[in-house]
């Protein structure tokens, strides 16, 4: 106690324990800059990973471009390469190309197809109004024969029969039957393929010509079987006009 005066009142602190407790908030910015780190690194490593690609790419390139680079100009060395690298590329060897090739016929050997063109012989009058031909004219023998009057196929497949004959149809009206026939060995009678009509125009057989020559053509795509026959008939074989050049039978295969 001071001399003289009265002494200062005590000092008294109260503690609130009801006091609420506020929290200090964290720091944003550090967590947005650990986040733009990583992102930043991410990068970087697709831009070296993008980078190691391209050096392989290129260094794939160099070593094609420096193959041709050594060949220069020289085209069988450009081929060679060019092979090799196919080869590379669908895993084939030359020995399995080689195999290959041996057993694929080359497209330039192809197989004769049956053919025969028979022309008019100076006698064509043969056994129920048949047509005889020459047969030193026929072209081509093999797989297709030659037999009074009747080409006999060898070979199954479709063929293209073709008959032309010169008709003198003067001083007659009478119509004659031009006709491709065909007997088999299925069938018991003759088949008609195809057939053509020729005669005078003139009702009055006086008004036609004294040679009046008519040509007659017929021709077809048909499937023959071997052995089949085809040969040619006419209602009235001796107005058949004597033209080797005129009347013709022929029969080739377009098809197996």
């Amino acid at each position: 106690m001071a001399e003289g005066g009265t002494a200062p009142p005590p000092q008294v602190f109260v503690v609130d324990t009801q006091a609420s407790y506020i929290s200090t908030p964290r720091d944003k910015k550090s967590s947005w800059a650990r986040a733009g780190q990583k992102i930043l690194f991410l990068l970087l490593g697709l831009l070296v990973l993008g980078v190691l690609v391209e050096g392989y790419l290129i260094y794939i390139l160099y070593q094609r471009t420096a193959s041709f680079s050594h060949c220069g100009s020289n085209m069988p060395c450009r081929n060679l390469t060019h092979t090799l690298g196919s080869e590379n590329q669908d895993g084939r060897t030359s020995s399995q190309r080689q195999t290959k090739e041996s057993n694929e016929i080359p497209p330039h050997v192809t197989k004769k197809r049956p053919f025969a063109h028979l022309l008019g012989s100076e006698h064509p009058v043969g056994d129920n109004n048949v047509v005889l031909w020459n047969s030193l004219a026929q072209h081509d023998s093999v797989n297709i024969e030659y037999n009074n009057g009747r080409l006999i196929i060898k070979e199954e497949g479709h063929y293209y029969v073709y008959s032309r004959v010169e008709l003198d149809v003067s001083k007659d009206t009478t119509p004659i039957f031009h006709k491709i026939m065909k007997t088999s060995s299925g069938y018991g009678k003759e088949i008609e393929l195809l057939k053509a009509t020729s005669h005078c125009v003139h009702k009055n057989p006086a008004n036609c010509a004294a040679e009046d020559i008519r040509s007659s053509f017929l021709a077809g795509i048909f499937h023959l079987q071997e052995d089949d026959k085809i040969f040619v008939t006419l209602s009235n074989v001796e107005k058949l006009h004597r033209s080797a050049n005129g009347n013709s039978l022929g029969a080739f295969m377009i098809e197996p």
